[in-house]
């Protein structure tokens, strides 16, 4: 780094101390301008303005190493830092605050868990900037705009910048692997503060790294407050979490295209207004009542316009635009658009079924086609097919088993058993309901596994067709699959077992015209008791059940098993234990670090049920 900086920086150990004689812990890593009129006086200690970054060392990463480290880095951004008069008005006059970790004892994850604590006592502009774990991965922030999916670097502001307004930003904590690797992608990033802070400056740029080269696990967000601090996002403000919201046009006089158009997004203690258009955001918050020099708008390319985070609720932003329309010949139009959030169960993400047979494995599709709308697309189109399927299912045999108990609980209480002398009439009968459920059921269980699996398997790489078909087929398939994918193989040679059943029994009612036998009864000392028809040997509700639970197991085995297998290689999945997953939304699945993350799962076959997954 000391060559690359040239004599535009001095790199050395020492303190920081500011003009109020303030002074902070001792740093192992100080980048302080040395340029005429930088102030630098060659010392071991350096004045606040002049230095660009400070960084840490610790041998072995802990909590406790970690903790002692932050503070450290706390301590020298504490310091007070006015604009520097050769740092250029759009350059970064912060101190970047940096931890190189030669190693790690535990996991990432529990890094990231008392980093997060960190934080929460922290005020923002005392956090750490960047964690570095050699040859692991790198924690660092970066920015997102309202209205954008993608993730740019961030170079964080002074904390006594005497900026009016905070803005209108998503900080997003992120586990980075790949590039040239953490320590390199660190570099790259520091380097690019130098050239900012100040100017002129011949610091080379290192090569970027291909961006589809980095995988970015997402850990958190945050947003500035009025007051300048980072709090979390909200869990009710997440895109995917809220209900969306039709923009308002802008209109000229007589115009019938809108000059752009608004939307208002709800941000912790205020709002930001997103602006698509070319119109000016800026003339149009001039009607807000706001205080001179008290917000700004940020350009984005696109024509996107973000606003500071502004003192304005939603009723605020309509008196905005009632003031706007009545002292402008401007109007604002919200169409009558309407979305239809159609009721797709009686269930939310605290289900596990819908938490992990939904929301887990689209997130885990998000990973692999993030940068790919064609394949997310194709993949969603085979994944809704699937999940209706399996939906059906689901209901089949709800109301198999439900029709069941509610006929052995009327004929056992005799509610609808009448007595004449030695006869014995029963007043209901479930045999064609019955069959129709079990028919279903039968029907929706073997296209989930047959059909709707197969094509999705299709998409992500893996052919297994093989598997439904004569057993010198299937054991052929078998050993092919076995020289690209041994766990798949044998996860499928298991699979076989009880998925023969479900199409044996399903081709028995297709093919043969079998019917689910008629339910009989029995009498005993005390009741009439009838007598569960039975599917190959089994009783109906008992067979319908655990079909269901295999099925539920092998879409989120395989799905997640193939999609883990586009990842890359430098991340994985871990299985999060029944006890730490959230009732709101009870995961099994996370992503983590290949190397230096939690244990990584493997897909493995077993008979334990869906639930005590």
């Amino acid at each position: 780094m000391a060559e690359l900086v040239g004599g535009r920086y001095r790199i050395r150990p020492g303190r920081l101390f500011d003009a109020a004689g303030a002074v902070s812990d001792a740093l192992p890593l100080i980048i302080a301008a040395t340029h005429p009129g930088a102030g630098d006086e060659g010392g071991e200690d350096a004045e606040v303005s002049t230095v660009a970054a400070v960084a840490d060392i610790v041998d072995v990463l802990t909590e406790e190493s970690l903790t002692a480290a932050y503070a450290r880095i706390a301590s020298a951004k504490r310091l007070a830092k006015g604009q520097h008069r050769d740092t250029p008005n759009d350059a970064s006059n912060g101190t970047l605050g940096l931890v190189f970790a030669r190693s790690i004892d535990g996991t990432v994850e529990q890094i990231v868990e008392r980093l997060q604590a960190l934080n929460a006592e922290t005020p923002g502009g005392l956090w750490l900037d960047r964690l570095v774990i050699n040859g692991v991965c790198a924690l660092e922030y970066g920015i997102q705009f309202p209205g954008t999916s993608a993730l740019m670097g961030w170079f964080p502001p002074t904390p006594d910048n005497g900026l009016p307004y905070q803005p209108g930003i998503y900080v997003i904590l992120t586990m980075t692997v790949g590039g040239h690797g953490p320590a390199t992608g660190a570099a790259t990033w520091l380097l690019q503060h130098l050239q900012l802070f100040r100017r002129p400056t011949d610091i080379p740029e290192l090569p970027k790294p291909d961006p589809a080269d980095r995988k970015a696990i997402v850990v958190s967000g945050f947003q500035y407050n009025l007051a300048g601090d980072l709090k979390p996002v909200p869990d009710e403000y997440y895109r995917d979490r809220m209900v969306p919201e039709v923009p308002v046009q802008i209109l000229s006089p007589g115009a019938k295209e809108p000059l752009a158009a608004l939307r208002f997004v709800p941000w912790q203690d205020g709002g930001v207004i997103v602006l698509t258009g070319k119109f000016p955001l800026s003339g149009l918050l001039m009607f807000a009542g706001l205080k001179p020099n008290s917000w700004t708008v940020l350009r984005q390319p696109g024509d996107l316009q973000v606003s500071s985070v502004l003192p304005m609720d939603r009723g605020g932003f309509a008196q905005l635009l009632r003031v706007a329309g009545g002292r402008s010949n401007l109007r604002f139009h919200q169409p009558k658009e309407q979305f239809f959030l159609q009721k797709g169960g009686d269930e939310g993400t605290a289900s596990p079924y819908i938490a992990r047979l939904m929301l887990g494995l689209l997130t885990l599709r998000d990973q692999v086609y993030s940068e790919d709308e064609a394949g997310r697309l194709a993949f969603d189109r085979l994944f809704e097919a699937m999940h209706q399927s399996l939906s059906t299912c689901r209901e089949n045999v709800t109301d198999l088993t439900r029709l069941w108990r509610d006929h052995l609980e009327a004929v056992t209480s005799g509610k609808v058993v009448e007595r004449g002398g030695q006869a014995i009439r029963i007043t209901e009968s479930i045999d064609k309901p019955l069959r129709r459920e079990v028919a279903d059921f039968l029907i929706s269980a073997v296209r989930v596994s047959k059909y709707n699996l197969q094509s999705l398997a299709r998409l992500l790489g893996a052919e297994i067709g093989f598997l439904f078909q004569q057993p010198a087929a299937c054991e052929s398939g078998l050993a092919r699959l076995g020289h690209s994918d041994p766990r798949l193989a044998d996860y499928l040679r298991q699979t076989r077992g009880w998925s023969e059943e479900l199409v044996l029994a399903r081709n028995a009612i297709e093919h043969e015209g079998w019917v689910l036998p008629r339910v009989t009864y029995r009498t005993s000392p005390d009741a009439v008791v009838p007598e569960e028809p039975e599917i190959r040997g089994v009783p109906v509700t008992r067979f319908a059940e655990r079909m269901l639970d295999r099925t539920c197991c092998f879409v989120e085995d395989l799905v997640a098993h193939l999609l883990m297998a586009r990842f890359g290689g430098k991340i994985t999945l871990a299985t999060v234990p029944p006890a730490k997953r959230t009732a709101s939304s009870p995961l099994r699945f996370t992503i983590t670090l290949a190397s230096g993350g939690l244990t990584p799962w493997a897909l493995v076959y077993d008979d334990v049920t869906f639930l005590e997954r």
